[in-house]
């Protein structure tokens, strides 16, 4: 996309006409940017919030590194070849090839969504680093909650549910040891917004923020930093002991029938919670077992 095309769509996004031409015409389409044509000016049939970093970094209280992409492959894929130095965010329009756990995609479109990732070192060992990416699904809910959409809540380990549906993803990538410390990307993916021909890319029951609730999406970017921020702080120091008791009030799934899934195994019980490790403590009839995530699923049974 050449600068003056994205010129001509910011313009579009401030609301004024654009005169119109095949490319900028035939960018919108690709971009799935709904748009209708009035005496030779384009106008968006609908408001779009671009990323704006002086509307994000109002809601945080440190000053971290923050980029802002208009397009790129994967904002996680983006941090772990970067290796920043200092506490980095980077944020993106659209990815083109987003990643979620397990090899899975997620699906990216332009200018609806956030797309986050966060690089940092920890002064921690890879075996001090256990419950991260809970940690992090702790933070994304409190952020939703925080913007209204109270019935926001866990499954374990890091699914983000809003009324049945996934309405977030997590994926943290670490880096090789060194020095005593680790380098971690901590991506989030939240679906404020998705067309039919999104969802229809997606493999599984989900949700977006638009269908519960209305939120800007810069201040929910910038409240959702803020909340990484400080509780990044935190874990680095206390591990996720510090967080144990907050991912159990936000578990949707303690006290229900579930189902554990250790490749050909099933083994039925009672989501009773996680324990300070973050490890999942299921309630069965030989009593109490536990689970690490990087070895089972998790399907509720009622």
């Amino acid at each position: 996309m050449t600068k003056s095309i994205e010129d001509s769509i910011r313009s579009l996004v401030r609301g004024a006409g654009v005169e119109a031409s095949v490319e900028l015409t035939k960018e919108l389409e690709q971009l799935g940017l709904g748009f209708r044509e009035q005496m030779g000016q384009v106008h968006l049939s609908q408001p779009l919030e671009l990323l704006d970093a002086n509307e994000i970094l109002h809601w945080v209280s440190s000053k971290p590194d923050l980029e802002i992409h208009w397009s790129i492959d994967s904002t996680n894929s983006h941090l772990v070849g970067k290796k920043p130095k200092s506490v980095t965010i980077c944020l993106a329009e659209q990815q083109l090839a987003g990643r979620g756990r397990r090899g899975k995609s997620w699906v990216s479109p332009f200018g609806k969504n956030i797309y986050l990732s966060l690089g940092r070192e920890f002064r921690r060992q890879i075996t001090d680093l256990g419950g991260l990416s809970l940690v992090v699904g702790t933070q994304v809910v409190k952020t939703l909650h925080a913007c209204g959409l109270k019935d926001t809540g866990l499954k374990w380990p890091n699914d983000i549910l809003l009324k049945g549906g996934k309405l977030a993803g997590i994926l943290v990538e670490l880096g090789a040891p060194a020095d005593g410390g680790m380098f971690a990307v901590i991506g989030v993916g939240i679906n404020l917004s998705l067309q039919e021909a999104d969802s229809q890319q997606i493999d599984q029951p989900h949700t977006t923020v638009e269908q519960y609730g209305s939120v800007s999406r810069n201040e929910l970017t910038g409240k959702l930093c803020e909340n990484l921020l400080q509780a990044m702080t935190v874990f680095e120091r206390d591990g996720f002991a510090a967080y144990h008791e907050e991912w159990n009030h936000y578990n949707l799934y303690r006290g229900r029938q579930v189902m554990i899934h250790r490749g050909e195994e099933r083994i039925d019980g009672i989501d009773t919670g996680v324990d300070e490790n973050g490890n999942l403590l299921l309630k069965t009839t030989e009593g109490v077992r536990v689970f690490n995530a990087g070895e089972v699923s998790l399907r509720a049974r009622d």
